[in-house]
């Protein structure tokens, strides 16, 4: 009997330990999908595309995680006043390692139209392409949860 309830226990113990990764899971898909949100809204207007963001809810943690770094990367190759110029605009100041420069002159030359056009430039529109493809409404592009087998929508 001490038996039966001792492996009942176990049984429970490994229950909650499931419950709570699946917590955790959810909460860093949460917290990407914040973060990619006004990226996906920059991408859209950087290809002059619509976006789909819902389609964010059905992407897995590691192409959210590709989102950030390709448009960390993307931001990266323009000076600083046309970096800060986006992150102002699209409100992309709270995301980690899109922080303002500071330092860098207010250039009153600095358009957005013209910054946008910039971005689209092969060198830098190769590490959006991707991110474009996986929030464009008509792209022909498979999610990940879709090419699991998935595609309602399940990690949320």
């Amino acid at each position: 009997m001490e038996s039966d309830a001792f492996f009942g226990t176990i049984g429970t113990l490994e229950a909650a330990q499931r419950a709570l990764a699946e917590l955790v899971t959810s909460q860093e898909v949460n917290a990407l999908v914040a973060r990619c949100t006004p990226i996906a809204i920059l991408i859209g207007a950087i290809f002059g595309g619509g976006v789909d963001t819902a389609r964010l809810r059905r992407l897995d943690v590691a192409q959210l995680r590709a989102m950030v770094k390709g448009s960390e990367k993307a931001l990266s190759t323009l000076e600083p006043d046309e970096r800060n110029c986006i992150i102002d605009f699209f409100g992309l100041g709270s995301i980690e390692g899109f922080e303002k420069d500071a330092a860098a002159p207010v250039n009153p030359d600095t358009r957005l139209v013209v910054i946008l056009r910039k971005m689209k430039h092969p060198s830098r529109s190769r590490l959006l392409r991707t991110s474009y493809d996986l929030v464009d409404p008509e792209s022909p592009n498979r999610l990940a949860s879709e090419s699991r087998g998935g595609g309602s929508g399940s990690n949320s």
